[in-house]
C-alpha cells in the first residue's frame, strides 16, 4: 500500500508447476485468472472429473513401516579442522606475487 492506494509490487509471468495437473482434471486455471483480472466471475472451480493418475484421499492412510539407517554418534572432534582465514595483508602479498609471476611469464 502506498498510503491508502494499492500498488503493484511484482508480476510473475511463469506458470505454476501444477497447472498441467489441473488441466488433466478439467480445470482451466489460467482462463479463470484472466476472468478475475477482467473483473468477471470465473464461477465455481470444481473439477468435473479426476484425471487417470489422480484420486481423492478422504482420510489418513497408514504407511508401511520404514527402518532408518544407523546414525553416527556425536563426534568429539569436527570432521574437518577449522582453518583460520589469511590476514588481509597476506592476501594482498599473494595477489601481488601472482601478478608479478604472470607478467614475467608473459615476457618469456
Amino acid at each position: 500500500m502506498f498510503g491508502d492506494r494499492p500498488v503493484l509490487m511484482d508480476v510473475n509471468t511463469r506458470p505454476a508447476g501444477g497447472l498441467h495437473q489441473l488441466s488433466l482434471c478439467g480445470v482451466n486455471a489460467p482462463w479463470a485468472a484472466v476472468q478475475l483480472a477482467l473483473g468477471e466471475d470465473p464461477g465455481t472451480m470444481e473439477p468435473p472429473f479426476l484425471g487417470a493418475d489422480y484420486a481423492v484421499v478422504s482420510g489418513p492412510r497408514q504407511l508401511r513401516p520404514v527402518t532408518l539407517p544407523h546414525q553416527r554418534a556425536e563426534e568429539s572432534e569436527p570432521l574437518l579442522p577449522a582453518v583460520p582465514a589469511p590476514a588481509q595483508d597476506e592476501v594482498e602479498t599473494a595477489t601481488e606475487t601472482s601478478e608479478t609471476g604472470s607478467r614475467a611469464a608473459a615476457r618469456a
